[in-house]
C-alpha cells in the first residue's frame, strides 16, 4: 500500500519564515544548560580528563561545571551558547535535571544542575529566562528572548522527603514525570524492569476468586 504524497502548500523559504515567526517550544531538550556549549577551553579539558582515566560521568560533571564558568566568564562563549537558540529557532525548551539516576546520588545531582541552569541564566542578564508560567512563555516570545522551563525525568530526588516538592519547586521546578525506565517510590511497574504491579494484580484476582 502507498500513500499518495501531498503537495507542499508553502514553499521551503515560506516555510522557514513561518517558523520564525511561530513560538515554537521544544518539550524534551535535557542537555539546554548542560550539553549545549562545547569551547575549545572545555575541549582541551576534556582531554586531560580522559588522559587522567576520569569515568565518564565524572567528566561530564566537570565539563558542566565548566560550562558555567564559561557562560560567566567569556563573551565570546554567551555569544555561541545564545546562537545556538538562534540557529535552532526555539523560543522555550523544557530541560531536564533528574533522571534514572542512583537513588544516594539523585538528590545532590539535581539540586547542582539546577543551580548550575541558574547561574547560566543570570549570567546572560535576561537572554534565557527561566520559564515558571504560562505567561512567562507569552513575555518570552514578546519579548524576542529565549525561556527555559526546568522539568525531571523521574522522582528519584524526592526520595522518601516530600518536603523536597516544595524545595524543588522554589528552585524553578514546574514539570515532573513520574518515573523514567527504572523503578522508585512512586513507581513500581515501568520498561526493563520485573512485573511487579502485574504480579500483585494477579494475587488480588486469585485471592477474589478463591472467596467467591
Amino acid at each position: 500500500m502507498t500513500t499518495a504524497r501531498r503537495e507542499a502548500t508553502l514553499t521551503p523559504s515560506e516555510a522557514l519564515e513561518l517558523h520564525r515567526e511561530a513560538l515554537v517550544i521544544d518539550s524534551q531538550e535535557p542537555g539546554a544548560t548542560s550539553g549545549f556549549l562545547f569551547t575549545d577551553r572545555m575541549r582541551e579539558a576534556m582531554a586531560e580528563y580522559v588522559d587522567m582515566g576520569l569515568s565518564r560521568g565524572r567528566v561530564r560533571l566537570l565539563l558542566q561545571a565548566m560550562a558555567v564558568r564559561e557562560v560567566q566568564e567569556s563573551a565570546a562563549a554567551r555569544a555561541d551558547y545564545m546562537g545556538l537558540w538562534e540557529r535552532a529557532g526555539v523560543n522555550v525548551a523544557s530541560a531536564t535535571y533528574a533522571g534514572p539516576e542512583r537513588p544516594e546520588e539523585a538528590f545532590e545531582r539535581s539540586v547542582r544542575s539546577m543551580a548550575e541552569a541558574r547561574a547560566i541564566i543570570d549570567a546572560l542578564e535576561g537572554e534565557l529566562r527561566l520559564v515558571v508560567s504560562a505567561d512567562d512563555i507569552e513575555r518570552v516570545y514578546r519579548d524576542g528572548r529565549r525561556g527555559i522551563i526546568f522539568d525531571f525525568q523521574d522522582t528519584t530526588p524526592f526520595g522518601s522527603d516530600l518536603s523536597r516538592i516544595d524545595l524543588f519547586y522554589n528552585l524553578g521546578l514546574r514539570v515532573v514525570q513520574l518515573t523514567y525506565n527504572l523503578r522508585n517510590l512512586v513507581e513500581l511497574q515501568c520498561l526493563g524492569q520485573g512485573r511487579m504491579m502485574n504480579n500483585i494484580r494477579e494475587t488480588q484476582e486469585n485471592d477474589y476468586l478463591s472467596k467467591s
